[in-house]
């Protein structure tokens, strides 16, 4: 459509030429591509059930614990009633992964007269130095080696207070 601005272009159309050719051999060629594009068309999306196909789910899921908690309690120290405040931080209330699992801890309870720290293990006696030892779940791999070659292995558990 030219762009002029007068009423008789604006009601003008074209139209294409249309050639009809009576040929066996076009016509067949057409009926073959079309035939060629319907199949395809119909294996793709019946007998292959691509309408049905679906991705596999992706994700992952990251949490973040933020904060610390505030434990107190009170104790009996010399007949006398003591607070004593404990404070935890995210690294004490939140576990390490395993596998597809998610743990949040929501209750601490305290086992009086225990605490978290390192304590010689417990086995019949000390043993020498330079024998082969495995060092059990919660080895440190620390040695205090006592007289005349003798060492204990040091373990991180919960142990009673008199431990040390």
């Amino acid at each position: 459509m030219p762009a002029c601005c007068s009423w008789n272009d604006v009601f003008q159309y074209e139209t294409n030429k249309v050639t009809r050719i009576q040929s066996m051999n076009y016509g067949t060629i057409k009926w073959i591509c079309h035939l060629i594009v319907f199949s395809y068309v119909i294996f793709a999306l019946v007998s292959d059930k691509r309408y049905q196909r679906k991705e596999p789910l992706i994700s992952s899921v990251h949490t973040k614990v933020k904060g610390i908690a505030e434990v107190r309690e009170e104790i009996i120290e010399s007949g006398a009633k003591k607070v004593v405040q404990s404070v935890f931080d995210t690294a004490d209330y939140t576990f390490p992964l395993q596998g597809n699992s998610f743990f949040v801890m929501t209750n601490f309870l305290k086992t009086e007269g225990q605490e978290q720290g390192l304590c010689p293990e417990v086995r019949r006696g000390p043993r020498v130095v330079g024998q082969v030892t495995r060092v059990p779940g919660g080895g440190t791999g620390q040695r205090k080696i006592m007289s005349r070659g003798y060492f204990h292995t040091y373990v991180m558990f919960w142990f009673p207070k008199t431990c040390h």
